[in-house]
């Protein structure tokens, strides 16, 4: 895929949105440039009401969204840019296709949209997508799927300034959304921000750099995804279940117990091997709640993953009869386990920082 204009960044400096009679978006964020961004919240948050605010769908009740530094709506002055001069691409969940054109003319017709897109551009995304097989069909002649990834291909074309996509289909053919992920981490490289709805956290750790959270309406900074604490439920509400998450590389696998030997920065953990290949990355998501500590190392026990380290923190939880005890395992680097204690075993148990611990992981998730 050819290189696309200089990077470009969505910013609003205010954002205040009504839907309805209940649903209340508010907030300001910036999309950092050749990046994909996962907008993460729980079910009920007002997510695709922001994509329809930022695409034109439907106005804000006050303030103004500035796009590229250039304000594009203002309530108070009644300044509107409509949808069509945006330059934001947007991929909607439902495909929206013209069926009395064949896929091509619905693929070619929004080529010049794009600065510098041309026809090579195109057919590469084509055939990354496996649509090649398409182009002569109508939409009624084609699956879901193809006519969402049809959809897709017209969103990118038309982005000039930001790439939109709502929920990302599970299809049929698994390694597909891989490749659909893939496919926007190259628009994102290419200087083209990608904002995303996330279906669940799980989402913004396997395929976004950086996320953008929703809770109860407002909308928080955006930050991005590095390894270590990671509170988020499996819904993608913010704020849930306290946990962390590491980069792993996978180094070894049992064929006979079907086992994955993965390396992160707190020594080598065993798997099942349910994804990936010898060599490749995956990340480590463990709960909280996974994770057990011992004082002395535990003998004849079922849990695979035990790792020595040193107690570094104590921190009261909010219900104040548990205590946050982090552990750093790490050898080489530091590598911190949070677990979460009743603080009457603290005190009877006499843990303190600096005291050297076990760390027991009972259950952890390869994404």
């Amino acid at each position: 895929m050819n290189h696309l204009p200089s990077a470009k960044i969505f910013s609003s400096a205010a954002l205040d949105f009504q839907a309805g009679l209940t649903s209340i978006l508010h907030g300001g964020f910036t999309l950092p440039p050749a990046s994909v961004t996962a907008l993460i919240g729980g079910p009920l948050e007002p997510k695709k009401a922001l994509f329809q605010l930022l695409h034109g769908q439907s106005r804000p009740s006050h303030g103004h969204i500035r796009l590229q530094g250039k304000m594009i709506v203002d309530q108070e002055t009644g300044l509107w840019v409509p949808p069509h001069q945006r330059g934001i691409g947007w991929v909607p969940q439902t495909p929206t296709l013209w069926g009395h054109w064949n896929i091509e003319k619905n693929l070619r017709g929004f080529q010049h949209f794009r600065p510098l897109g041309n026809a090579h551009d195109t057919d590469a995304i084509i055939e990354h997508l496996g649509l090649q097989n398409t182009l002569s069909n109508h939409p009624h002649q084609i699956s879901q799927d193809e006519q969402w990834l049809v959809t897709l291909v017209r969103g990118i074309l038309s982005a000039q300034s930001l790439l939109l996509v709502e929920n990302i289909p599970f299809f049929a053919e698994t390694s597909l959304r891989h490749d659909v992920f893939r496919l926007l981490q190259n628009v994102a490289d290419s200087g083209l921000p990608v904002l995303f709805i996330g279906d669940t956290a799980m989402d913004a750790l396997r395929y976004a750099q950086y996320y953008l959270p929703l809770n109860q309406g407002h909308l928080g900074e955006t930050k991005k995804i590095t390894q270590g604490d990671w509170d988020f439920s499996s819904n993608g509400e913010v704020g849930g279940e306290p946990g962390m998450f590491f980069d792993g590389i996978i180094k070894q696998r049992d064929l006979v117990y079907r086992l994955n030997n993965v390396t992160f920065s707190g020594g080598t953990m065993i798997l099942p091997a349910v994804t990936g290949e010898i060599g490749s990355p995956i990340k480590i998501r463990i709960r909280c709640q996974d994770v057990i500590l011992a004082l002395d190392h535990p003998n004849d026990t079922s849990i695979n993953n035990i790792f020595s380290g040193q107690i570094k923190t104590l921190k009261s939880t909010n219900d104040n009869s548990h205590i946050e005890v982090a552990i750093d395992i790490g050898r080489h680097q530091p590598c911190i386990i949070r677990t979460q204690i009743l603080k009457r075993l603290v005190d009877e148990l006499h843990i303190a920082v600096g005291s050297n611990a076990y760390v027991l992981i009972r259950h952890a998730i390869a994404i």
